[in-house]
């Protein structure tokens, strides 16, 4: 296993999933209703994405959709990383880098827009 590589695994996800709750948070009405959907949606995404259950032992159909959600790359990742194989560690971890960065670009876009017209995320 190499620690370098899982902290920075590490740290890519939790960019990604900070940068999907800011998101969530930008585009909702007050912080209760942010809450409720970041937990709505991380627990879709945990389900789907074999946090819960194993991939395997999922419905066909449930695998396909699973290969979609960030989840099931980082639990990928990780346990490659710690079988100490290298299966494109670095692809995965690109892939969350890139998506949660773009959505932080979104964010901070929205957010700027905001700002300038004087308005504020909750009252």
């Amino acid at each position: 296993m190499n620690a370098l590589l899982l902290f920075f695994q590490i740290l890519v996800i939790s960019l990604f999933f900070g940068a999907l709750a800011l998101l969530i948070g930008l585009i909702t009405n007050n912080e209760s209703s942010a809450t409720v959907a970041t937990n709505i949606i991380y627990f879709v995404l945990g389900l789907l994405g074999g946090n819960f259950i194993p991939i395997p032992l999922m419905p066909k159909s449930i695998q396909d959709i699973s290969a979609f959600t960030p989840n099931h790359w980082a639990i990928k990742g990780i346990l490659t990383n710690m079988a100490g194989l290298d299966g494109g560690l670095l692809q995965i971890a690109l892939f969350f880098l890139i998506g949660g960065s773009l959505i932080t670009m979104f964010c901070a876009k929205r957010l700027g827009r905001s700002i300038q017209k004087g308005g504020a995320l909750y009252e």
